[in-house]
């Protein structure tokens, strides 16, 4: 019975090491087309996650005329790892406006009507993100 134990217990440490080795800081994440209610009770590494996917393909896909995310929003990014904090801020904007989208709420019942009508926060987050680039903030 001890041998069992101890056998699961290994297996658990191996396995969990593994999985710490095995993602990234940008893979994983759940929340690139999910409402706000999901975005709201997510953990902080599944919104970098998601944040960091977001942006991974928004810079490998140029979907603009203008080169936009190397001159303007990213500047001076020459790897992965480099968008990681531009992932935490577009994490910082996609949660201001999931907050603000329900501050005013008068009821659980309207909160969850606000959260469940938000599609895709972190698209919202990206455009408050570029709206506030002359600001400082």
């Amino acid at each position: 019975m001890k041998q069992i134990a101890l056998s699961a217990a290994l297996a658990w440490l191996v396995g969990a090491s593994l999985s710490a080795y095995a993602a990234e800081w940008y893979e994983g994440g759940t929340l690139k087309d999910t409402q706000g209610s999901e975005w709201l009770h997510a953990s902080e590494e599944n919104k970098i996650a998601s944040a960091g996917e977001l942006l991974i393909d928004m810079y490998d896909i140029d979907m603009y005329d203008i080169d936009m995310l190397d001159t303007v929003m990213y500047p001076g990014v020459e790897s992965v790892d480099d968008l990681r904090p531009y992932a935490e801020r577009l994490v910082m904007y996609t949660d201001k406006a999931v907050n603000n989208a329900i501050e005013d709420a008068e009821s659980p019942e309207e909160e969850r009507q606000i959260l469940s009508s938000m599609e895709t926060p972190l698209a919202i987050g990206v455009y408050l993100q570029y709206l506030d680039l002359g600001t400082g903030d």
